[in-house]
This record gives structure tokens, sequence and C-alpha cells, in this order.
């Protein structure tokens, strides 16, 4: 009689084993997760920028551009009434535009950052024609250009423009080079402020023009600028920061309520009171290169310092938001006032300069009430900016009626 034995029980795994698998098993649940909503979330992303193309025209994202930039770091503007569409000075605004290529009229280039690119010149204009006869102004400054842009400008337009005059308001686009600004940067500080990209970048993507079609490059802002750690580098520090940083399901998590109370939880740091100098030696170089440059062309040029409070709305002050890499450092009002002063004190140090002249605007607007933030002028007291402006030229005689 043939006795069959019973199977053997399969071997017990150990609890080691057992729990090894587990987590294996979660892992791989929430990775197979991970990857389903980052592909969801970029889906959803690329139906939403359609569905807003479309309702805008049909054009996508890239052939959208409002302006070019050009390697003299030109933005050319949508052609509006001021603004000239031309070859030789495409997308900058001459006021008026008829003035353009008339010689017989008394000729103002206008140099800066966002404290020029609004109506204080058109309204230095309005005040010198009643004395000194028919003016055109060249406006040729840009939101975030600093003195190294005014200095790239003046060489390469000053001699089509032609100008009687140079009016020069440069300061706290400086100053801001001498941190490392978020969505705008790579961490390390350059004396020639190529860590700072603001309005323009490395990173450019080819593009249109919106209003004749033009081949462009258009730079786009990304968040990712702050870990740039430099070509060539492939550690794994840097292959996980390319990730993070490309990744629509993250930046989406930043952008949300959940990311801005992981935000809110860290306690902002202030930073050291010296810590906006930075670049003021590159400052003064840029500066004192302007001046040179100018009487080098025998062109008379006038500075003025800026104007500025820490009693106004808040842009620049705010924790992180344009001061540093990490978002959370921020400058105290009265680190930030000293600072503004030092660049200041640097402009009016010029004024002792052959052909240079300077006309100290800071002291003149001192209620909080002008500002629109920390440096940007209201309206009423764009005018009156203006108005001082033009009675320092006519005083000084910097120009006269042909």
């Amino acid at each position: 009689m043939t006795t069959e034995r019973a199977p053997a029980p399969p071997p017990r795994r150990s609890a080691v084993r057992r729990a090894l698998v587990g987590v294996w098993r979660v892992l791989r649940a929430t990775l197979v997760l991970v990857v389903l909503l980052e592909v969801g979330t970029r889906v959803a992303l690329t139906l939403f920028r359609g569905e807003n193309a479309a309702s805008s025209g049909g054009k996508g994202p890239l052939e959208d551009v409002a302006y070019n930039l050009h390697p003299f770091f030109q933005n050319a503007r949508t052609p509006a009434a001021d603004v000239v569409a031309g070859r030789d000075l495409n997308g900058w605004v001459v006021d008026p535009p008829e003035g353009l290529h008339d010689r017989a009229r008394l000729r103002i280039l206008f140099l800066g950052g966002s404290t020029t690119a609004n109506a204080y010149p058109s309204h230095v204009r309005a005040q010198l024609e009643p004395v000194l006869g028919p003016v055109t102004v060249f406006n040729l400054a840009a939101n975030w250009h600093c003195s190294l842009h005014s200095l790239q400008k003046f060489w390469t337009y000053a001699e089509l423009v032609d100008p009687d005059l140079v009016v020069v308001l440069e300061n706290v686009n400086d100053f801001l080079r001498g941190f490392v600004g978020t969505m705008h940067s790579v961490p390390e500080y350059r004396s020639d402020y190529s860590h700072y990209s603001a309005a323009l970048g490395p990173w450019w993507t080819p593009a249109s023009a919106r209003f004749d079609g033009r081949p462009v490059f258009f730079a786009r802002l990304r968040e990712n600028f702050a870990g740039y750690a430099g070509p060539g580098e492939d550690s794994l520090g840097e292959l996980g920061r390319v990730i993070v940083g490309e990744s629509a399901l993250l930046r989406l998590l930043r952008r949300s309520r959940i990311g801005k109370a992981a935000r809110i939880a860290r306690v902002p740091e202030a930073l050291e009171p010296d810590a906006g100098l930075r670049a003021l030696g590159d400052f003064e170089r840029n500066m004192r290169a302007l001046r040179l440059s100018c009487r080098a062309q025998g062109r008379p040029v006038l500075f003025l310092t800026m104007p500025f409070t820490t009693g106004a709305r808040h842009l620049y002050l705010l924790p992180g938001v344009f001061l540093t890499n990490d978002r959370q450092r921020y400058l105290e009002p009265a680190a930030f006032e000293a600072a503004l002063t030092r660049f200041n004190a640097s402009v009016l140090a010029l004024r002792d300069e052959p052909q240079a002249f300077v006309l100290d605007l800071a002291p003149q607007f001192t209620d909080p009430r002008e500002f629109e933030d920390e440096v940007h002028l209201l309206p009423a007291a764009l005018e009156r900016e203006g108005g001082l402006v033009a009675r320092a030229i006519l005083e000084r005689g910097l120009l006269r009626p042909r």
C-alpha cells in the first residue's frame, strides 16, 4: 500500500522580507501615481494653453510676442502713436514720431530703466518747447535695464539719434543686480551682470514678433533659473535640480495654497545691512564709462539721482520677492534706504567732470504719497519730475534755441 505525501507548505517569509516587499509595493504604486499625475498635469496645462491661444486669435504663446530682443538689448514694443516701428529705431519711443528725422529740432536722448520708461521725458519736452522751440525726445529706456544697458545703447544709437543732450537716470536696477533675484538669475554674482537675466537671458526661446511676424527671441522667465548651476555640470545633485525644476506637477504645487503655506511656515531672515552694495563698484564703473563716452562724442550729459521711499507700497522689500534666490531672505527698509543713498552718492560724484552735469532729484520727492512703490512715481509726480528736469536744463544752459 502506497501512502501519498502531502505537499510541503511554502516556506514562510521572514518578517523583514515581508516588510521590504510591502515597502516596494507602496513605492511602486506611488511612482506610478506620480507619473500619471505628472502626465495628466502636462496634458491639462497644454490644453489650457491651447484654449487661451485659440481665444487670442489662434496664436500659440511663442507666436504672441509683444516685443523682441536684439544683441544690444533692444526691446521692440508693439507700434503705438509714439513708438517707432521702422528699421533703425524699431520699438523705441520717439516723441513726437514725426520728429525722428527732423534735424531742425533739438534732440534729447533719455536712458534708464522703468523709472524712465514712462511719461516724464515727454513732460520735459512739453516744458522746454515754449522756451526753446521744437524738441524731439528719444526715450530708449526699458523695464529692468541698468547702467550697462545704457552704455550699450549709447554706443549703438547715439550716432543715429545725434542728441544735443543725454539724460541718464540709473540706480535701483543695478542695486538689484547685487542680489540673485528669484526667477531671474543664476546663483553666482558676475561683475558684467550676466548672472541676472531679468527681462533678458541666455535661455531665449525663438518666436515671431506679434506685429510684423519677424523672427525674434523671447526671454521666458523660468523659475528654475535659480537652480541653474552652470553648463556642463552632470552631478547627481544637478540632475535632481533639473528633475524638480522641470516638473509641471511640482511647479503647480508650489504655486498652490499648499506651496504658499509651506513658504509662509518658514521664518524670513533679514540680510546684513551692506548686502545691497555688492554691485556698487560695477555701477560706478559703468557710469564713469558712460560719462567718458558722452565726452568722447562731445555730447553733454545730465545725470539724475533717483527718488525713492520706504513709506509707500512695498514691491522690492517683500521677503524674498526680488532680492534673493531662496525667496526668504530680505532687506530691511533702513538697509534699502542706505544702499540707494550710496548709489545716488556715486552719481553725485560725477558732477565735477567736464560736460557732465548732475541734478540731485532724490531730495525733491520726500512724500510717500507721490510714489506707486519704493521707486516708481505716480503720474502727477512724473509731471513734476519732468518740470524739474526741464528747469535744470534751462537754468544750466544745456540746450539753446536753434
